[in-house]
């Protein structure tokens, strides 16, 4: 059937025997509109209205058309508009970039264009409705209507019966303590749910309501949760598409679902303009399930998939970071250690970001999703590269205990290689302790590999380690462990502090090499933090102050500094005194030594500042072990002085007092106005978030964490804390009122991806039994 087309706009209008075009207001016979005729003067647009937009020309035809595509094929496609109307309430999902439009029905079958004007391929067919479920009987007559007294009739009985009925159900003293509904509220996906369509609906979570004592199991929510992703991914805002496909993605993954993950990493890369670096990570999913279950084959094509992304991803980033450390896990298990190592190593970042980065990847190791637990549990200092431990901790838990040591030696230096030997001895421990292996078994896998280690780097393994049989209860095996920690750094071996020299030594100074002393400092803290654990406090302020001593060998004290750099301010004096001092023969070689001068003085103070920067942080992490009431002895170590040279310590402080006061909101508010100039403030803030939000959760108070979640208003910040609340409920039983929270009437689709996404994270564990062997056949076939 030809429909009639508009001479003025050539659309095709599906009314029948229409007088107007509906587009663009002008006759169908070619006659002007009736309101040009009339020439009526316009009413003036009321005050409290919007001025209505002007509308849209019909864009002209290009001579260079992306694809080859021919201008001209389009003419007779129906425009699918962003809101339903009167008329237009048939929705249609581009399949090319997922954008909802609205048409009559009587588009289906035909040619319909796009309502997003950005979309790559505009026109395609309208699909056809699906069935209903129910058909009725063969024989049965189909009615075609009812008159309007047939209708009025059946309306009145039903109102009669159903009044009647509710109110036998309300007041049955038999219903009384019945639920009206059983199953949780899940959103009419036909609806129109784009928020850009949408201003009254804002792009945040709402609090919770309690949770029910009844709900559906956790199975049955994991077989639900992905495809319920899908249609609320479709249904995201177009920013957020990516993310949200990224997410169904790796859900899929994780599920062994690798066909239905495959076709969501085809729909990123129509959401994200081609870019091919998102889709590292649920490519690495991928090929981490197709390892485990020893097919060599099909893991080797997705990693060299994954590899091409990867050489997309930018330099710096928190993807970039997190990405290149989650792909080198399955590399290194697939016997491509040193893809792994240039991957991550190209990407290493030893700042917040870095940190946040490897803090995320442990958690999912290690499926705790606890950000407080595993802050509380790690080194005295952030490692020299933080991702390069994770992964050596993260191939541990995937019983790949021998592979994690090869990446461990395989180190770009000795600070990083004894950063990631102590992280692989502290997994291991970890999760032997898990599976009640007793402690002489463990430590004969340890002790070999720890004997050519420095005196300070074997102190330091040995320390960590004994945190961990503390954790585990293992008292005599912690103590000994100690002891032998104790034992391998000798307090008798530190150096005289370092001191600021005389003028003429400035001018000509080479600062002495600080990774000795920061290593047996670093050492020194550990030893300190499992003494403080142990209930030794007074041992440990005396190992704390000699990890102070170690660190003032390395650099001058920053009050020193600062008064010899803030001295250069009188250029004339100090241009005196480096003549007399050097002997200098006229002003110009006078201005040349100032310079000079004065960038040795700049460089005394960096090293200061750098010094102080980690003797605050490991005086924080050793007096937080110390029991309250040992403020005055804090203040011997100077732990008041070194507190403020933090720039988070006020923020830390004060977002912990809203905690306890039961102030989840106004912390996680303080928290993202808080302002400084720190390196990496976004990120430790993020990171800081996520800490409190687990922090919340164990401490029972789920609702106060997802009001915390809810009142953070940037979208990734809150999306990765309603992902890490949702994978913590279910292993602590709270995965049903994270359900419901999930199809909560005004939730945000890309929201609820997020909390979807980590009710499948949290129910799927990333060890496997035959782990080592799967990873010996792949390794095998790689080398073929």
């Amino acid at each position: 059937m030809d429909f009639p087309t508009c001479p003025s706009c050539s659309q095709s209008v599906i009314d029948d025997d229409p007088k107007v075009c509906p587009f663009c207001g002008a006759s169908m016979a070619g006659q002007a509109p009736e309101a040009e005729k009339k020439a009526a003067p316009k009413a003036p647009p009321k005050l409290d209205q919007p001025a209505a937009k002007p509308r849209r020309k019909p864009p002209e035809a290009s001579t260079e058309t992306p694809f080859d595509l021919n201008p001209t094929l389009d003419q007779s496609s129906v425009r699918l508009a962003r809101k339903p109307a009167k008329g237009r309430s048939y929705r249609i999902v581009c399949p090319m970039c997922d954008t909802p439009g609205f048409t009559t029905p009587a588009a289906v079958g035909r040619e319909v264009r796009c309502a997003n004007p950005d979309c790559l391929v505009p026109v395609f067919t309208a699909p056809k409705p699906e069935a209903p479920k129910e058909e009725p009987d063969d024989g049965a007559e189909v009615k075609r209507g009812l008159s309007a007294g047939a209708i009025t009739m059946i309306v009145v009985v039903l109102l009669l019966a159903g009044g009647g009925g509710a109110f036998y159900y309300i007041f049955d003293p038999a219903n009384e303590d019945q639920p009206l509904v059983d199953e949780p509220y899940v959103p009419d996906a036909d609806a129109p749910t784009d928020p850009d369509d949408d201003p009254s609906k804002p792009d945040v979570a709402v609090t919770p309501t309690a949770p029910t004592d009844t709900g559906p199991t956790l199975a049955k929510i994991v077989s639900l949760a992905p495809d319920e992703m899908v249609t609320s991914a479709q249904n995201a805002p177009r920013g957020e598409k990516p993310d949200s496909r990224v997410a169904t993605a790796r859900a899929f993954a994780q599920l062994g679902q690798i066909e239905q993950a495959l076709g969501e990493i085809d729909q990123l890369g129509h959401v994200s303009s081609g870019n091919r670096s998102r889709t590292v990570v649920p490519l690495a999913e991928i090929a981490s399930f197709q390892i485990r279950i020893g097919d060599s084959t099909a893991a080797l094509a997705t990693l060299q998939k994954a590899l091409i992304a990867a050489a997309e991803l930018p330099d710096r980033g928190l993807e970039s970071v997190y990405a290149s450390a989650k792909l080198a896990v399955p590399l290194v298990a697939a016997g491509r250690l040193s893809e792994a190592g240039q991957l991550v190593a190209a990407h290493a970042d030893a700042t917040p970001l870095g940190q946040l980065a490897a803090a995320v990847q442990r958690v999912e190791a290690y499926g705790s999703w606890d950000f407080d637990r595993d802050m509380r549990q790690q080194a005295a200092y952030p490692p020299a590269n933080p991702t390069w431990s994770s992964v050596a901790e993260s191939l541990v838990l995937r019983g790949l205990i021998s592979e994690a040591l090869k990446w461990a030696r395989a180190a770009p230096d000795a600070p990083t290689k004894s950063d990631a030997l102590a992280a692989w001895a502290v997994a291991l421990v970890r999760s032997e302790m898990s599976h009640s292996k007793p402690w002489p078994a463990v430590s004969e896998t340890i002790a070999p590999e720890i004997q050519g280690l420095t005196p300070p780097a074997k102190a330091r393994v040995l320390a960590r380690v004994c945190r961990v049989l503390q954790d585990a209860k293992q008292t005599d095996a912690a103590q000994q462990v100690l002891a032998q920690a104790a034992t391998a750094l000798d307090p008798a071996s530190i150096p005289e502090p370092y001191e600021i020299p005389e003028t003429a030594q400035v001018y000509e100074l080479k600062l002495p090499d600080p990774t000795a002393g920061r290593a047996s400092a670093l050492a020194a803290a550990e030893i300190a933090m499992a003494q403080a654990a142990g209930g030794e406090s007074d041992v440990s302020l005396m190992t704390l102050e000699m990890a102070r001593a170690f660190l003032h060998t390395t650099a001058p004290r920053v009050n020193d500094a600062r008064r010899l750099l803030a001295a250069t301010d009188n250029r004339g004096s100090v241009e005196r005194m480096l003549t007399e001092a050097l002997n200098l023969k006229n002003a110009d070689e006078a201005r040349r030594a100032f310079n000079k001068y004065r960038r040795q003085c700049r460089t005394l103070f960096d090293a200061a500042r750098e010094s102080q920067s980690i003797e605050a942080a490991i005086v924080r992490r050793v007096m937080e072990l110390h029991p309250k009431g040992t403020e005055g002895t804090a203040e011997t170590v100077g732990w008041r002085e070194l507190a403020a040279s933090d720039p988070w310590d006020k923020l830390r402080q004060f977002t912990q007092k809203q905690i306890d006061a039961g102030k989840p909101e106004q912390a996680a508010t303080a928290i993202q106005s808080f302002k400084t100039g720190a390196e990496g403030a976004s990120d430790w803030k993020r990171h800081w978030s996520l800490v409190l939000i687990s922090r919340l959760a164990n401490r029972g108070k789920l609702d106060e964490a997802l009001q915390f979640t809810a009142a953070i208003k940037y979208g990734p910040w809150r999306r990765a804390g309603e992902r890490t609340l949702s994978a913590w409920s279910v292993d602590n039983d709270q995965f049903v009122a994270i359900w419901e929270y999930a199809h909560s009437e005004r939730q945000a689709h890309s929201d609820k991806v997020a909390l979807l996404a980590g009710l499948v994270a949290g129910s799927v564990k990333s060890s496997a039994p035959s782990a080592e062997k799967t990873v010996k056949q792949t390794a095998a076939a790689a080398e073929k």
